[in-house]
C-alpha cells in the first residue's frame, strides 16, 4: 500500500487529524515567508539608516534623515513621534513653535515605538502556537492510531497479523511524522525571527537614547 492509500483509509478522526495539521502548515509557510520578505527589507534600511546617523549634526539632520528610511522600523517610530508633537522642524509653517521638553519627547516615542514594533511582531504568536500545538495534535493522532490497532487485534481472537495492525499502525506514524513536519520548521523559525526582532526592539531603544540626548542638548525654546 502506498503513502496516500493510507491516508485514504485511515478513520475519520485521523483525517480531521491530518487535516489540522495541514492547515497549520500552510499558515505557518505563509508566515514564514512573508517575514522573510519583512526582515530581508528592514534590515537593509536600518543598515542604510544606521550609517547615516553617524554623520547628523542634530535633530533636525536626523529627522530629515528619517523620512528616507521609512522601511527601518526606527525611523517609522521617529517619524511617528515628530508627526505627534509638531516641532518646528517637520513642519516648516510651524517655525516659531517651541521644541517640545524631554519629557513630551519621551512619552511621543515611547508610544511610538509600540506602534512601529508591532509590524516587527506579527505572526509570531502564529508561529508560536503552531510549534507547540503541531506536536501534541500529531500526538493525539498518533494515539488514535494505536486504539485503533489494538481494537481491530481484538475483533480478530487477539491475532495480531501485520494486515490487522498494520493500518492502525500506519495511521499513528503518519500522524506523527505530519506533527513533527508541521513544528519544526516553525520552531526553527519563531527562534529565528524572535531574534530578529528583537534586534530591532534594541535599534528602537538605541535610537530613543540618542534623541533623548538630542533634546536635552537643544532644550525647549
Amino acid at each position: 500500500m502506498t503513502l496516500w492509500s493510507f491516508v485514504a483509509h485511515a478513520s475519520l478522526f485521523s483525517k480531521a487529524v491530518l487535516l489540522i495539521l495541514v492547515v497549520l502548515s500552510v499558515l505557518s509557510w505563509a508566515a514564514i515567508l512573508e517575514r522573510i520578505r519583512f526582515f530581508r527589507r528592514t534590515a537593509a534600511a536600518e543598515s542604510t539608516f544606521e550609517e547615516g546617523i553617524d554623520q547628523v549634526r542634530g535633530l533636525a539632520d536626523l529627522v530629515r534623515l528619517a523620512e528616507h528610511h521609512q522601511g527601518a522600523p526606527s525611523a517609522l517610530m521617529l517619524q511617528q513621534a515628530v508627526r505627534r508633537l509638531l516641532p518646528p522642524i517637520a513642519s516648516g509653517a510651524g517655525a516659531h513653535r517651541p521644541l517640545p521638553a524631554p519629557a513630551a519627547w519621551d512619552g511621543a516615542l515611547g508610544a511610538a515605538e509600540r506602534r512601529a514594533l508591532a509590524d516587527v511582531d506579527r505572526h509570531l504568536s502564529l508561529l508560536a502556537t503552531v510549534s507547540s500545538a503541531s506536536p501534541f495534535i500529531g500526538l493525539m493522532g498518533t494515539v488514535w492510531g494505536v486504539m485503533v490497532a489494538f481494537l481491530r487485534i481484538g475483533s480478530q481472537q487477539g491475532q495480531a497479523m501485520l494486515e490487522v495492525v498494520g493500518p492502525g499502525i500506519a495511521e499513528a506514524l503518519i500522524a506523527t511524522v505530519v506533527g513533527l513536519a508541521t513544528a519544526i520548521p516553525a520552531t526553527i523559525a519563531y527562534n529565528y525571527f524572535l531574534a530578529s526582532a528583537r534586534r530591532a526592539r534594541e535599534r528602537c531603544e538605541a535610537l530613543r537614547d540618542l534623541i533623548s540626548g538630542l533634546v536635552r542638548e537643544v532644550g525647549p525654546a
